[in-house]
This record gives C-alpha cells, sequence and structure tokens, in this order.
C-alpha cells in the first residue's frame, strides 16, 4: 500500500489511524457508536 501511494509504510499507518477515528466520529454521531466499530473488529 505504501509503495502504491508512493510514501511510507508510517504514513499509510498514519492515514489509517485518522481515518478510523474521523469514521468513529461519524458513526457516534449517527447514533451507532462504538457497536459498529467493535463489530468491524478495530480497536481505536
Amino acid at each position: 500500500t505504501a509503495e502504491i501511494m508512493g510514501c511510507s509504510q508510517g504514513s499509510v499507518k498514519t492515514h489509517c489511524s485518522r481515518a478510523v477515528h474521523t469514521l468513529s466520529q461519524v458513526l457516534e454521531k449517527q447514533g451507532l457508536g462504538s457497536k459498529v466499530i467493535v463489530n468491524l473488529g478495530v480497536k481505536s
């Protein structure tokens, strides 16, 4: 993934972490919150 994106593995991990955090905030506002994140197997 890092090679395809043209960046380091650390950058990919950072982007992924930020995306998961943003997704969890959006889902929380929709009333879905941690239930969905846990079911996806994502640890925040």
